[in-house]
């Protein structure tokens, strides 16, 4: 019959594969993770017939499901080669995990062993500085001996003062009138004080974390942090800017500044900042509740 009909040889092919034996699966495996760091080799063998049997498990559950659903699903030697590729894509991603984690901790050491260094120096210089107050002891004794015979001048000086009461009344009552007008400038001051101290309490790392986060900091932003940086006493730029936030104690600098004792020179500096119609709490707000806070600071 079939040299009556000859294509049903020529014309058909027969589609029959067995399954590739343990054998075979295990040199693929071998051979995929032969230049592959692993540990050790016999770390190496476990891990190349785990994946065989987790390629024949596969298989025998796959009959199960057949038997149990009528539906036929099919491992191939391609699906064999795809776990290997998994395999090794996912230990490359958690070996990039791992090291990242390692120089994260390395930082964290790092910092506890310079911190070591600053207390033990700081150590040191307080027991140098031992002799200093002593000596400074001594010094204050003999001060209050002068004092003793300055007090007695000062007696002789009390009587002429008592003469001199009567003009400084008159000064008094004008110093008392300017005192008024102070005092009124400093009830009308204080409101806006008192509210800058309290937006600055709250802010926190977070609200520092957004200004430090800009890579070009909107306009508002950089003039705020620019008188920032000059009452902080740095270069005011963008690049200043982002040091001082860096600084762990920044916030802790801002809430203790010394506002009673500002050098004239850097009141006049920040003169061209405060006088902009945009440099206003609200104005600056609407961009960044942080910045705003900064410049009600200011």
């Amino acid at each position: 019959r079939c040299r009556m009909f000859p294509s049903l040889i020529n014309c058909c092919t027969i589609d029959w594969y067995d399954a590739w034996p343990q054998e075979a699966l295990l040199s693929v495996a071998r051979r995929y993770f032969e230049k592959m760091d692993l540990g050790s080799e016999q770390a190496k063998e476990a891990i190349c017939e785990t994946c065989v049997e987790m390629h024949y498990s596969v298989g025998r559950t796959s009959e199960s499901f057949f038997s149990e659903l009528r539906r036929k699903t099919y491992t191939t030697p391609t699906s064999y080669l795809e776990l290997l590729n998994l395999y090794s894509a996912m230990l490359s991603e958690q070996r990039l995990a791992v090291t990242r984690k390692i120089s994260h901790y390395q930082g964290g050491v790092n910092k506890l062993i310079d911190t070591n260094v600053v207390v033990d120096r700081m150590k040191k210089e307080l027991v140098d500085l031992q002799p200093v107050l002593a000596q400074a002891a001594k010094d204050t004794q003999k001060l209050l001996q002068e004092v003793a015979v300055d007090q007695a001048n000062a007696d002789e000086v009390k009587q002429r003062v008592s003469k001199e009461e009567e003009q400084v009344g008159e000064i008094a009552k004008e110093a008392q009138a300017i005192a008024a007008d102070a005092q009124r400038d400093l009830d009308e001051a204080m409101p806006a004080y008192h509210a800058s101290v309290e937006a600055l309490k709250s802010l926190d790392k977070k609200d520092v974390q957004e200004i430090k986060s800009y890579a070009k900091p909107p306009d508002l932003v950089q003039t705020v942090m620019e008188a920032v940086c000059i009452l902080l006493g740095s270069k005011p730029d963008w690049g200043e800017a982002k040091k001082l936030l860096n600084d762990i104690a920044f916030l802790e600098k801002l809430q203790e500044y010394d506002k009673d004792n500002i050098p004239d020179k850097l009141i006049k500096a920040i003169q061209k900042y405060v006088k902009k119609d945009t440099f206003m709490p609200d104005t600056v707000g609407k961009v960044s509740r942080a910045a705003k806070s900064l410049c009600m600071w200011v």
